[in-house]
């Protein structure tokens, strides 16, 4: 019998991250959700930590503590984000500086501290979710954008620094996937529908679309994938933004 895993979320409270927890939790794997806002820990096979991203101490502490007390940790998931939408001359700083310090400067606040832990043992995986808004230039969610492109360059930097001491570092690009939060920000159904236009699949994907990416990365198999964006977005980036004329001239 395979001995279960020891998996880190964070964001675990927002629509992937807790989809992916329960995935996880029902192969028998245990499960360490971090996030800002409470969680109920119940859903879950594992624990729950209420802890800011951002704050140094916090995750240090977190990671210490599972390590002392859970054992090793062989995965870690970062899922956790913000999205606030606004035309690029009417954002606020402190807009920008929340989406950026969450999503980008989180994950790489994550990353260290238990990556230190997996660089110790020359062993452990680190899978970042980013976003198809990293790769192209979206409208009205510039510090988004902005963070979800800096996910994908420290995520290869970071596999390109550990690759040879055992630790894999991936990240993983949805296209729009319907959560709270998205549709919360995506706006009225006109906007919604705009959306969909351009996805070569025809529909939006839901945050369980993901899981199969994610299950790839965790697994041994891929012990040799390094580096790598695992695009999951029915179709999106490959049109380059030609998806909408395509289905208006069938």
């Amino acid at each position: 019998m395979t001995k279960p895993r020891n998996i880190v979320i964070s964001g675990i409270a927002g629509g992937i991250g807790s989809t992916i927890a329960r995935a996880i939790g029902e192969h028998g794997d245990v499960v360490f959700g971090i996030d800002c806002k409470p969680y109920d820990a119940d859903i879950i096979e594992g624990y729950f930590y209420l802890a800011d991203i951002r704050a140094d101490e916090d995750i240090a502490k977190v990671a210490n503590q599972i390590e002392e007390e859970f054992g090793p940790v062989d995965v870690l998931i970062n899922s956790a984000a913000v999205l606030r939408t606004s035309p690029a001359e009417t954002m606020r700083s402190s807009d920008w500086r929340e989406v950026v310090d969450v999503n980008l400067t989180g994950t790489f606040i994550l990353c260290r501290e238990f990556g230190k832990f997996m660089l110790r043992r020359h062993r452990g995986k680190i899978i970042n979710i980013a976003s198809r808004c990293g790769k192209i230039g979206y409208p009205y969610t510039a510090a988004y954008n902005a963070s979800k492109a800096g996910i994908i360059s420290l995520t290869k930097t970071l596999a390109v620094e550990w690759s040879g001491r055992g630790v894999n570092v991936n990240s993983i690009i949805p296209g729009f996937v319907l959560t709270d939060m998205s549709t919360r920000e995506a706006g009225d159904e006109c906007i919604s529908a705009s959306l969909i236009r351009n996805i070569p699949a025809g529909k939006a994907s839901v945050p369980s679309d993901l899981v199969g990416a994610v299950q790839f990365l965790a697994s041994e198999e891929a012990n040799y994938v390094n580096g790598i964006e695992l695009v999951v977005d029915g179709g999106t980036i490959a049109a380059s933004g030609t998806a909408a004329l395509l289905v208006e001239n069938q």
